[in-house]
C-alpha cells in the first residue's frame, strides 16, 4: 500500500478518495439542492392551477426549506478542517438526507400525477425525472447516494408511467428507464475513473513526496557532510561544486568553476596537483585521482585536504563526467607531521636525530656520487658533560646541549646538516667539501662552539672534541663513514679534550684489536681460562716472604699463557672488568683457603682493583662477602688501587669502599705511585697502608740517575714519616736492591727474586727461598750480599 503525505501524517489511498469525494460534495451538494429548489418551484407553478394549495404549495415549501437547510449546512462546512471520521458521518448523513428528500420529492410527484390534468402529466413527470437525474449527476462523487436518489425520486414516477395504461406515458416511462440506466452507468463509470484518477494522483503524490524526501535527504547529507562534492566535465573542467565551497575557501561558486579552483591551492602544491590531475585524465585503465594538498581557507590560512575523484562511463566506455570530493584532513596531517617530527627530530635541541641524520647522509652521498662531490662527516662530543650535569644540574646540562646545537647550526652552510645523535654527541654532514679543508673547517666550527655561557650567574666553559672523516676516502657507505668519524672522535678524546682528529686507517685497526680483546676476554671468562699467577714480595729487612701479588694471566687456545695487556680493553669495559675482578678474587681466595688447610703461611696476597670496579657502589661488599664465605681472614688480603681512582665524580664512592675494607682489616696499597695525578692530600684523605713505587723509577736506580734516586728517596721518606710501608716494583738486579736497602725501602718484588708463579708452583718456591735467602744481606746486615740469584730459574 502506498502512503501519501499531505502536510501531515501518511494517508492511505481510501482516505484520499474519501477526501476527494468530500471536496467534490462540498462543491456539488449546494448546487444539487439549488437545482431541486428550482425544480420544486417550477412544479408548484405548474400544479397550482389544478391542485389544492396544500398539495401544490405546501409540499414544495417543505421541500424547498429542507433543501435550503441542507445546502446552507454544506456551504458552512467549506474551509473547515474536518477529520476523516467526521467526513464519513457527513457523507452518511448526505445519503440519508438525499434519499429522504428525493423520496418526498418523488412522492409529491406521484400525488401530482394522480390529481393533475392528464395533459400536464408528461410535464410533471419530466420535471420529477430530470430533477432526480440532475441530483444524480451532482452526487457522482457518492454513487450510493446517486442510486438512492434515482430509487426514491425517479423510480416511483417511472413505475407510475409504466403502469398508467397510456401508451404515450408508458413510452415516456420506458425512455426514462433507459435514460436512468445510462445515467447510473455513467455515474458508475465516472466514479471508477474518478477513483482511478485519485489513485494515480495518490501514487504520483507519493512519488513526488519520496522524491522531495530524497532531495531533502541529499541536500542535508551534502550540507552536513564534511566532504565537499564536485563534478567536472570529461576534460577536467569543474562544472558543479558544493555550496560549502564558498564557506570553505572564500571564493564564489562561479570563481571555482573550470580551473578557477586552482586559485585556492597552495602555490607550492599547484604543480603537483595539476600533474596528478592531468595524469589521471590520460589514464586508460582505472583512472582516478587521490592526492593531498593544502587549500586556502576563507580566513587566509591553509588547511590540508584530500581530493579524490573517479569517472562515470557510458556504454561505450567514454567518460561522461568526473565525480569527486574534497575531505578536510588537516588534523590528520598535522598529527602525522607531529609524529614524523617526533620520530626524526630531537625534542630538546630541535635538531635532526640519528634516524633523520642517517636518511640525510644517504641522500647527500647519493648526490655526491652523481655530482662528483666529496663529503665531510664529523662526530662531536661535549667534553666533561657529565660533570656539568652533576655539578650544575640537568637544567644547565640541557642549556649546554641546546646552545651547542644552535651554535653548530649557525656555523653551517645551507646544504649542510647538524644533528644530535644522542646524549652529548652531535654530528655534521658537510657536502661538497674538499678533503684538504675538512679538518680546518671542523676546527673552526669547534672554536665557534667552544665559548662559555652563563647559567644562574655561573660561567660554564663549553669544550667540544670532534672526529672527522671524508667520503669516499674513509668509507664507501653511510655506516662506514660515520664509524670512521666515531673512531677519529675516540682518538681525539684520548689525545686530549677540545681538539679535532682526522680519521686514519690505523684507527680502524685499533678498533678491531679492541674488539678482539673484548671477544677473547669474554671467551676466557666463559670457558674458565682466567688464572692468577703470584709474584713474591720480599721483606728487605730480613729477606722473609711477606706475601704475593696476584697477577692475571689467561690461556689462549693457540698461543698459550698470555699476560693481561693482551686483553687490556676488557679492563675499561664495565661488565667485563667486574667479571674479571670477581673471577680473580674467587680463585685467589680458593688458593688461600687451600694453603691455609695445608698449614702454609703465604703472607698477604694482593689483588688489583680497577677504576671501573669502583663505579659500582658495592665493590667493598663483593670482597667482604667472599671473604666471609671462605673464612679467609681479611688481614690476608691486600687491595691495590691506582691513583686514578681518587679522581673524578666517584671519589666519594672510592673513599667509602676503602674505609669499609680497611675497617675489616684489608690492607690498601696505592699502586704505580708517582706516575699519575695523586697528591699528598690523597694520602691524608684515603686510608692508604702501602705505597708501591713504580718500576719506571726503580729501573734507573743502577744508572746513577740523580732525579730518579731523589724521587725514590723522597717517596720512601714521606711514607716513613706517614707510617706507610713502601714496596718497590720491578727490582731486576742487585744494584737496584743495594740502593733500595740503603734508602730504607720496606718490601721489594721483581725478577731478581722471581717471576710470577702458578698456584701449584708457589709451595716449591717458598721451600727453595728458605734455602737461598742467606745469600743476601738485608737491612739488618747493613747492606746486601753479592752472589747470583738462584731463584730466577725457579720462576
Amino acid at each position: 500500500m502506498i502512503s501519501v503525505n499531505r502536510s501531515g501524517p501518511d494517508i492511505d489511498p481510501s482516505e484520499n478518495v474519501l477526501r476527494e469525494q468530500y471536496r467534490d460534495l462540498l462543491r456539488q451538494i449546494p448546487l444539487m439542492y439549488l437545482l431541486m429548489t428550482i425544480n420544486a418551484g417550477a412544479m408548484a407553478f405548474v400544479a397550482s392551477r389544478d391542485m389544492p394549495a396544500s398539495t401544490a404549495l405546501g409540499i414544495p415549501l417543505v421541500l424547498i426549506t429542507l433543501a435550503a437547510a441542507r445546502a446552507i449546512t454544506w456551504i458552512r462546512r467549506r474551509g473547515r478542517d474536518v477529520s476523516v471520521d467526521r467526513m464519513r458521518q457527513h457523507m452518511r448523513g448526505t445519503m440519508i438526507g438525499a434519499a429522504l428528500i428525493s423520496l418526498l420529492f418523488g412522492g409529491w410527484g406521484l400525488l401530482l400525477l394522480a390529481d393533475a390534468d392528464p395533459s400536464r402529466a408528461g410535464a410533471i413527470a419530466l420535471y420529477i425525472f430530470f430533477g432526480a437525474m440532475g441530483c444524480c449527476y451532482c452526487l457522482q462523487a457518492l454513487p450510493l447516494a446517486a442510486r438512492l436518489v434515482v430509487l426514491t425520486g425517479a423510480l416511483p414516477v417511472i413505475l407510475r408511467l409504466l403502469l398508467s395504461g397510456d401508451s404515450y406515458l408508458m413510452a415516456m416511462g420506458l425512455v426514462f428507464v433507459m435514460v436512468a440506466l445510462v445515467v447510473l452507468r455513467t455515474v458508475a463509470t465516472n466514479h471508477s475513473a474518478f477513483s482511478e484518477m485519485l489513485q494515480s494522483r495518490a501514487e504520483l503524490t507519493a512519488l513526488l513526496s519520496a522524491l522531495q524526501k530524497s532531495e531533502e535527504h541529499h541536500r542535508y547529507s551534502v550540507d552536513l557532510n564534511p566532504q565537499l562534492p564536485w563534478i567536472s566535465d570529461p576534460d577536467g573542467s569543474i562544472c558543479e561544486i558544493g555550496a560549502r565551497w564558498t564557506a570553505m575557501t572564500g571564493l564564489g561558486i562561479e570563481e571555482g568553476m573550470g580551473e578557477g579552483w586552482i586559485k585556492a591551492v597552495h602555490p607550492e602544491d599547484v604543480k603537483r596537483v595539476l600533474d596528478s590531475w592531468h595524469a589521471a585524465l590520460r589514464m586508460q585503465d582505472n583512472p582516478m585521482v587521490d592526492i593531498r594538498y593544502r587549500l586556502r581557507q576563507a580566513d587566509g590560512r591553509y588547511r590540508w585536504v584530500r581530493g579524490r575523484s573517479v569517472p562515470r562511463f557510458d556504454a561505450d566506455g567514454t567518460i561522461l563526467k568526473w565525480y569527486g570530493n574534497l575531505e578536510d584532513i588537516d588534523d590528520q596531517v598535522t598529527a602525522e607531521i607531529a609524529l614524523q617530527h617526533a620520530a626524526y627530530y630531537d625534542p630538546l635541541t630541535g635538531l635532526p636525530n640519528r634516524a633523520r641524520f642517517g636518511q640525510q647522509l644517504e641522500t647527500t652521498l647519493a648526490q655526491g656520487l652523481a655530482r662528483g662531490w666529496t663529503t665531510g662527516v664529523a662526530v662531536i662530543d661535549v667534553d666533561n658533560f657529565k660533570s656539568i650535569n652533576d655539578s650544575m644540574g640537568h637544567a644547565a646540562g640541557d642549556l649546554v646541549l641546546k646552545t651547542v646545537g644552535a651554535r653548530l647550526t649557525a656555523q653551517l652552510a645551507p646544504d649542510a646538516m647538524a644533528a644530535r645523535l644522542g646524549g652529548d654527541e652531535f654530528a655534521l654532514i658537510l657536502p661538497n667539501l674538499p678533503d684538504v679543508q675538512c679538518e680546518a673547517l671542523v676546527r673552526t666550527i669547534l672554536q665557534a662552539v667552544s665559548q662559555p655561557i652563563t647559567v644562574d650567574e655561573s660561567l660554564i666553559e663549553i669544550r667540544v672534541s670532534a672526529g672527522a672523516a671524508m667520503w669516499p676516502a674513509d668509507g664507501a657507505r653511510p655506516g662506514e663513514i660515520l664509524k670512521s668519524a666515531d673512531l677519529a672522535l675516540y682518538a681525539a678524546k684520548a689525545k686530549g679534550a677540545g681538539d679535532v682528529e682526522r680519521f686514519r686507517p690505523e684507527m680502524r685497526d685499533a678498533l678491531e684489536a679492541r674488539k678482539t680483546m673484548l671477544r677473547q676476554a669474554r671467551m676466557a671468562i666463559h670457558e674458565g681460562r682466567i688464572l692468577p699467577f703470584y709474584q713474591p714480595k720480599i721483606d728487605l729487612a730480613c729477606g722473609d716472604v711477606v706475601g704475593f701479588e696476584a697477577l692475571l694471566r689467561w690461556n689462549h687456545d693457540e698461543r698459550g699463557l698470555q699476560p693481561p695487556h693482551t686483553i687490556a680493553a676488557a679492563f675499561d669495559d664495565g661488565a667485563l672488568s667486574t667479571q674479571l675482578t670477581d673471577r680473580m678474587l674467587d680463585m685467589v681466595l680458593a688458593d688461600i683457603t687451600r694453603w691455609l688447610d695445608e698449614g702454609r703461611n703465604v703472607g698477604r696476597i694482593a689483588i688489583n682493583g680497577s677504576p671501573v670496579d669502583f663505579k659500582r657502589d658495592d665493590f667493598a661488599e663483593r670482597i667482604l662477602s667472599r671473604l666471609h664465605a671462605t673464612s679467609v681472614p681479611p688481614s690476608m688480603l691486600e687491595l691495590e688501587v691506582t691513583e686514578s681512582v681518587f679522581l673524578g665524580q666517584v671519589s666519594d664512592t672510592v673513599e667509602r669502599a676503602l674505609r669499609t675494607l680497611c675497617a675489616e682489616g684489608v690492607t690498601i696499597a696505592l699502586d704505580d705511585f708517582g706516575t699519575g695525578y695523586a697528591s699528598l692530600t690523597h694520602l691524608k684523605q684515603f686510608p692508604v697502608d702501602v705505597l708501591k713505587i713504580d718500576k719506571s723509577f726503580i729501573s734507573k736506580l743502577d744508572a746513577a740517575n740523580a732525579d730518579d734516586f731523589a724521587i725514590v728517596h723522597g717517596v720512601i721518606d714521606i711514607a716513613r714519616r706517614m707510617s706507610v710501608r713502601t714496596v718497590a716494583e720491578g727490582v731486576e738486579n742487585q744494584a737496584q736492591l743495594d740502593q733500595l736497602c740503603a734508602l730504607g725501602c720496606d718490601i721489594a718484588q721483581g725478577f731478581l727474586f722471581g717471576s710470577a708463579l702458578s698456584a701449584g708452583r708457589l709451595p716449591t718456591f717458598m721451600d727453595t727461598w728458605q734455602q737461598v735467602r742467606h745469600q743476601y744481606r738485608w737491612h739488618a746486615d747493613r747492606g746486601v750480599a753479592s752472589g747470583i740469584n738462584q731463584l730466577s730459574n725457579t720462576g
